[in-house]
């Protein structure tokens, strides 16, 4: 940092030329204190800067400055920093004096408690002045700044103005006194501030700020009052009298519990008004708003606001945006937002108590009292682009917000008690609608009967709903099935299927599409007295269960199409069935699946089946055998593909048809390994081979029997038949088969006789 008689130019002239040095008209000379000597900066500083127009010293201004000549050279100065100085404890009141042409002043974080006397008085020409972040405490009076137009005194520690501060200020139109603690501004503060336009002072926090009446009385060039949490508790109704063109006015977070009914008469240019975070009460004045026709936001959220009447908003026709979220609204009048049908777009009514419904009926309140009737304030928001319905006690869709409002784009009823969703609520009139959130409500059932042709939005928000996965939400399941964007349109995050439990582990991007079903009410056309029935439509199945009904004999089974179904699942299990047959009305033919476990059946006709079979179990009955002819048609049928025999007394003989059939449909067997033979050997592929390999051995071993007698038979007739001359004399000889044997015979073809005598001891 140059001191003494050293100047800045002095210093850069080492590489920079002096020519262009002094024409430099901004020069940042910042935190240059880290790095100088502690003493006062003296005027030969700036010499030969004479074109300087801008000059920060933030920092640098730590130094001391009670010379108050310092500035002398600078004539063309129009904007000086001395921001982070020394507190203004060395710094000299007529510092500022020599700078003819100043127009803006910033003194902030300076450390100051006061103004030195005199530093921001007679300067003629000055018209901000920045003051934020010190420590004042008071303000004397303003004087010698004829052009000043721009005060910040932010964030310091105020807790009281002078009345008459600002008099002599005829040019003041932005005030900033936010972040202080003020606890009053009187009435006449601003009375000769006529060209006030911007008034900003929120954040009083650690006091109740008061009002007095007439404050603003008059400025008709104000346009913007902050008064943000101040911890106002009450504002006096001549308030904003005459205050004609104030169109941005910040009431929001403070102690309000009541407004006075003319507060806001003849603010004709008021376009935003924020009261939120009040404690306003019960309802407010029906003629609040009487004079505030070019009012655009509206924000009356986090109050205990609990009715709103059909004359409050009558006048707020430009109303585009209106904010009653969190109030204990309950009662709104069908004719509250008649007038807003052009402009408003956005109404955020969240967590409140809105229903329009008691005692079990819908109803709209005209003048506070409940008529029946299924019809809304909202029916009249053509150009609505938002409705913001979250947290109440909603209980349906009404038919308002899909046909009444066109330009909806945003729907939220999230955190209600709605407990159906169908295609009926869905048809939105609205082309362009991009979300309809309805999460955490108490959603049961999503009746769509079908997706196709409704006028769906981009998104449906379900999520933390307990649904009840039946045929109902098949429409919508078989959707996000078969559509690869579909996650753009259900968002079922969290919705696990409540109901039936077996389907309590799924969501619905995951619940098998043939698990959803639902009963028929009876009575019905369809469903036979002694059963229930349900409709499958994911195969458009009718589901007829006489489980466990002491049935003797098979009810008669009507056509599945009273339903509007194509084919029926029978089950008959667990009954006293003794025999199924021919036929048993006109949906036997439809029959796809038959179930009759566990009955006292023991034969089975060909003839019996119905033709489009596709599930059969007779598992648990009382068969023997099956007949050879329901076994080929059986073996014919290959649409027949799931097949139950087990735990039925099998006769296991190597004829049984029943073994050929099982061995070459092993697949179409459920219970194949489960089948036994009354013995109880298990029944398998092996069964008939095994049982007919012993009958084939038996009659093996006869075969080769009676083949070895023949063999030996033959050779005893062949022998005979060469050597029967010498058989028989051998036999003759021996005295055996002598009756075989005649002596005729053996003389029978001799050409002579002889007799030869001879003793017998020579024989």
């Amino acid at each position: 940092m140059p001191t003494g008689n050293q100047s800045l130019v002095d210093t850069l002239a080492g590489f920079l030329d002096r020519k262009q040095l002094s024409s430099i008209k901004t020069l940042f000379f910042v935190e240059n204190y880290n790095n100088s000597e502690k003493i006062p900066l003296e005027p030969q500083l700036f010499a030969g800067l004479n074109a300087l127009e801008v000059l920060s010293m933030k920092k640098s201004a730590a130094m001391p400055l009670n010379n108050s000549l310092l500035f002398v050279n600078l004539t063309k100065l129009s904007w000086l920093d001395l921001r982070e100085g020394d507190g203004g404890h060395q710094v000299a009141s007529t510092i500022l004096r020599p700078l003819t042409k100043l127009t803006t002043l910033e003194l902030m974080e300076n450390g100051l408690t006061e103004l030195p006397d005199g530093l921001v008085s007679n300067i003629p020409t000055l018209e901000t002045i920045v003051l934020h972040r010190n420590k004042l405490t008071r303000l004397e009076k303003f004087v010698g700044l004829p052009k000043l137009n721009d005060i910040d005194l932010s964030y310091n520690q105020l807790t009281e103005l002078r009345e008459d501060v600002f008099d002599e200020l005829p040019n003041l139109s932005k005030l900033t006194l936010k972040g202080n603690n003020l606890t009053r501004l009187s009435t006449g503060l601003l009375k000769y501030n006529t060209k006030l336009t911007f008034f900003l002072a929120s954040n009083q926090d650690n006091s109740r700020l008061v009002l007095e009446d007439r404050l603003f009385a008059g400025l008709q060039q104000l346009e913007h009052v902050a008064l943000t949490k101040c911890r106002i508790a009450e504002l006096p109704e001549g308030l904003f009298t005459g205050a004609t063109r104030l169109k941005t006015l910040e009431l929001d977070q403070n102690l309000l519990v009541t407004l006075p009914e003319k507060l806001l008469h003849g603010l004709i240019s008021l376009e935003v008004l924020k009261l939120q975070h009040n404690g306003l009460l019960h309802m407010l004045p029906n003629t609040l708003f009487q004079d505030t026709s070019a009012l655009r936001i509206l924000d009356l959220s986090h109050n205990k606001l609990e009715k709103l009447n059909g004359q409050l908003f009558r006048t707020t026709a430009m109303l585009e945006e209106l904010n009653l979220d969190n109030n204990q609204l309950r009662i709104i009048d069908v004719d509250a937002f008649n007038t807003q049908s052009s402009n408003l777009h956005t109404l955020t009514l969240s967590h409140n108590r809105v229903s329009f419904y008691e005692n079990g009926r819908n109803v709209f309140y005209d003048n506070g009292t409940p008529l029946v009737l299924d019809q809304t304030p909202f029916k009249f928001l053509n150009s609505l682009q938002t409705l913001d319905l979250s947290h109440n006690e909603i209980v349906t869709i009404f038919i308002d917000f899909k046909g009444f409002m066109p330009n909806l784009r945003h729907l939220d009823l999230s955190h209600n008690l709605i407990t159906s969703v169908s295609d009926t609520n869905f048809p939105f009139f609205a082309p362009d609608i991009e979300t309809v959130d309805l999460q955490s409500n108490k959603i049961t059932q999503l009746n769509f009967r079908t997706i196709e042709g409704v006028a769906l939005p981009q998104a449906i928000l379900l999520d933390g709903n307990p649904l009840n996965c039946d045929c109902l939400v098949y429409p919508v399941v078989n959707f996000i099935a078969t559509n690869a964007k579909t996650e753009q349109t259900f968002s079922l995050k969290g919705s696990q299927c409540a109901t039936p439990p077996e389907l309590s582990k799924y969501t619905l991007f995951d619940v098998p599409r043939t698990e959803l079903v639902c009963e028929l009410d009876k009575p019905n056309a369809f469903c036979p007295s002694e059963c229930t029935c349900h409709r499958r439509p994911a195969n458009r199945i009718a589901v007829v269960n006489c489980t466990g009904q002491s049935l003797v004999h098979v009810p008669d089974i009507p056509n599945p199409a009273l339903v509007d179904c194509d084919s029926i699942e029978l089950h008959l299990a667990n009954n006293m069935l003794r025999e199924l047959p021919a036929s048993m009305g006109e949906g036997w033919g439809a029959v796809q699946r038959l179930y009759v476990a566990n009955n006292n059946i023991s034969t089975l006709r060909y003839d019996t089946l119905p033709d489009r079979l596709e599930v059969l179990d007779v598992s648990h009955n009382q068969f023997t055998s099956l007949d050879e002819q329901l076994v080929q048609q059986l073996a014919k049928r290959n649409e027949l593909y799931h097949i139950n025999l087990s735990a039925n007394p099998w006769r296991c003989d190597c004829g049984e048809p029943l073994l050929a059939f099982v061995s070459e449909n092993v697949k179409r067997i459920a219970d194949f390994r489960m089948l036994q033979c009354d013995d109880g050997q298990p029944i398998n592929t092996s069964t008939q081979t095994t049982l007919c390999r012993q009958r084939t051995m038996m009659y093996v071993r006869w075969s080769v029997s009676f083949v070895i007698i023949a063999v030996v038979a033959l050779l005893c007739v062949f022998f005979y038949m060469r050597y029967q001359h010498e058989i028989k004399v051998w036999l003759f000889k021996h005295d055996m088969l002598r009756w075989l044997v005649a002596e005729e015979q053996i003389d029978q073809n001799k050409r002579y006789d002889a007799f030869i005598s001879y003793s017998h001891k020579d024989e």
